[in-house]
This record gives C-alpha cells, structure tokens and sequence, in this order.
C-alpha cells in the first residue's frame, strides 16, 4: 500500500513588494514584506515536485531578462508552460513549502493569502469576489484554513497544501499579472489552499494507511448496519479487523463516518450510494481519516478540515467525476497528517 502525503498554499491581491534580505528575521514577525526565501528549513523540507515548478519557473525568469523583444518572451513562456503542464498533470500539490507574503481579507471578510515558494514567485488566492466566482479561492470565515491562515504572520514559513486552475488561452495554470514581462518575471499563480500549518521538520509517521489493503475490506455495496461504514463487510476476519481498528478511537469526538445508504437524502449521499466506485471510496475515507485521528498530533485541526472539506467540497459536487476527485485528493491529504 502507498502512503498519503499532503499539499497546498494560496494568496490574493495583484499588488507586489519586494523586501531585502533578512537572514535573521524570525519566523513570526517580518514586516509587510515577505523576505526572499532563505537556505533554511523552507529548502529543506521542499518535496521534488515543487523544486522542478520552481525550477522551471526560475529559469523562465532568467532567460526573460535577455529577451530582446515580447515575441522572444513568448517562447520563453510558451516553454515555461509546457514544463509546467508536465509537471502538474492533476493541478493538484501536497507538502510544499514557502513564506507567507500576505495575509488580508476583502470586503465580506473572506481571507486573502499569498505565499511566496522562491524568490518572485507567489502562489495567492484571489482578492476579490468577481475574480473568484468560479475559482472560490478565498477564505471562508470559520474555515478550518481561514482560522489557520489568520494566525499566520508575514514571512512565517509554512507547509501548504492545494491545487491550481487551469488556465485560460496560451497559460498552463491560471496567474494573475496582467502583462507578459509580469507573467515571466514576477508570476502569481492563483491557488486555491487546502491546508496551511507552520512549518515543521517532517517526523515519519508510526502509522501508514495504505490503499491497497484498506480496498481489500470493503464490499463493492453497502451491506452493514455498522454506524461506522454502510459498506464495509461485517462478515469474516478482515470485517472483525476493520471495526476493532475503528473501536479503538471511540473516545475522539465528532468523528466522521461513512454515508449511510439506508437514510441517503441529499443528491450526493444518492450519487454516492448509487455509484459503487464511490462507496467504495468513502467507505476508505472513513478507514483513512480514522486512522489520520490516532497518529496526528493536532486532532481538533483534523476534524475541522475534513468538515470543511464535506461542506466546501465533496457537499459542493454535482456529479461522480467531481466527487472521484474529491475523494482522491482528500485521501491524499490525509496521508500525510501527522
């Protein structure tokens, strides 16, 4: 079985200022200015598939200030992109690591968050209402991640987790400059964050939950009267095993459970019940987040953000690819609490 690691960071607002270095500042308080990213903790814990985006990024960067004139800039970017493209086949990222660069809200009191990955590079979610309609980037207030977010300083580093947009025209992922030299020289990159938490040094977890293994104790239809999972065999050992597993958390409170198909009343709970790939799936997910609750060392956080990510998520879905992704991604994040 494969373990679960998670990722994710957004920030808003058009604006850029750039700081000095500041190879002393501390984690929590450095101004209105997000310092250049240091040869520090943030480098240390940056996972492969972040260095090759700000690689290739880096290197648009570069080649874009020895352009002669737009036209040769707009290879740079049209290669940029397809390096891009490459890289974030699903748009969606886990466990990447930066520095807070903003934090604000709009006018309604939604959270505005910036994080700066590398030098001039931001990933940030939209400022304002019109820009965000489709994207819903910005911070719902009592959100799990709005309450994260909000305690955040500038220039604190952070682990994020989240996933970018498609873009529109000739752009791999959205951004928001408004100018090509802007797009290549100071690129922000619209994003929606999932997750954001200090950054920690990793610590392996004792406990793995592993894909494979949790697929072999679920029945392809719900069968159990068991409040834990409608679809998890009752019946033989592997059910027997599934169950004292869930038991042994009993004490956590406001635990989630799997739908159960006997009293399904929304369009969701129908689809899911009425899809076997996706009972199998949230019947894993129970598995899975049950097993996040005993290893993780923060679990009032878990459980607000896996009911955020019920109501601001999976709720939101209107069909099964939507909800396929929604499970697999929420899946993926949870591999990698600790």
């Amino acid at each position: 079985m494969a373990t679960l690691f998670v990722i994710a960071t957004i920030s808003t607002g058009c604006e850029r200022r750039d700081a000095a270095p500041s190879p002393s500042s501390s984690e929590t308080s450095g101004g209105p200015s997000a310092a250049p990213i240091a040869t520090d903790l943030v480098n240390a814990e940056r996972p492969q598939d972040e260095a090759a985006f700000i690689d290739a990024v880096g290197r648009a960067q570069a080649a874009q200030s020895n352009a002669q004139n737009d036209m040769q800039r707009g290879g740079i970017k049209a290669d940029r992109d397809a390096a891009i493209c490459k890289l974030l086949a699903s748009g969606t990222i886990q466990g990447w690591t930066g520095r807070v660069s903003k934090v604000d809200a709009n006018s309604d009191g939604k959270g505005v968050f910036a994080v700066e990955i590398a030098p001039n590079i931001i990933l940030k979610t939209w400022n304002n209402d019109l820009s965000d309609i489709s994207d819903r980037t910005l911070m719902e207030p009592g959100s799990q991640v709005f309450k994260a977010a909000s305690r955040m300083q500038t220039n604190a580093s952070v682990r994020i987790s989240g996933n970018f947009f498609a873009g529109s025209e000739n752009d791999c992922i959205k951004e928001g400059s408004l100018t090509l030299r802007g797009k290549l020289k100071d690129p922000e990159f619209i994003f929606r964050f999932d997750t954001v938490s200090v950054l920690t040094r990793s610590v392996i977890a004792a406990h793995v939950v592993e894909k494979n293994s949790v697929a072999d104790t679920v029945a392809p239809s719900p069968v159990s009267n068991s409040p834990v999972s409608s679809s998890i065999d009752s019946q033989g050992a592997q059910g027997d095993e599934v169950k004292q597993s869930i038991s042994d958390v009993d004490s956590v409170s406001e635990q989630w459970h799997s739908v159960d198909c006997r009293k399904a009343n929304s369009r969701v709970e129908h689809l899911i019940c009425g899809t076997p790939e996706l009972t199998t799936a949230d019947a894993n997910m129970a598995l899975a987040y049950q097993a996040a609750l005993r290893q993780t060392r923060d679990k009032d956080a878990l459980m607000g953000f896996q009911g955020d990510w019920l109501k601001y998520n999976r709720d939101r879905c209107s069909d099964v690819d939507c909800l396929r992704r929604s499970y697999r991604e929420r899946l993926d994040n949870l591999q990698d609490v600790r």
